[in-house]
């Protein structure tokens, strides 16, 4: 059987994160500390070397996922590490 599910990566962060929530609560994973809470335009700009303005750009192109139903832009933790690990700004 096969399955397949169209998620955007704020929804596949998300599922993850609750996931290994859950997985803790079990017992069964140890979960080193990592960022899991969504940054902020200038915390993202610290983290990708870049202005705010390019982190405007880069959710307004799509390239960098914000989390949707917030006032102030804040940017997915997954979506920043893709970029990170892409190298392209």
């Amino acid at each position: 059987m096969r399955v397949e599910i169209d998620l955007t990566g704020a929804q596949v962060d998300g599922l993850a994160v609750a996931v290994v929530a859950e997985l803790e609560r079990q017992g069964k994973v140890m979960v080193e500390a990592e960022r899991m809470r969504p940054y902020s335009v200038a915390e993202a700009a610290r983290e990708l070397g870049v202005g705010r303005q390019k982190i405007y750009q880069l959710v307004e192109a799509g390239s960098l996922d914000r989390v949707s139903g917030t006032a102030t832009v804040r940017v997915t933790t997954g979506s920043l590490r893709r970029m990170q690990e892409g190298g392209r700004i």
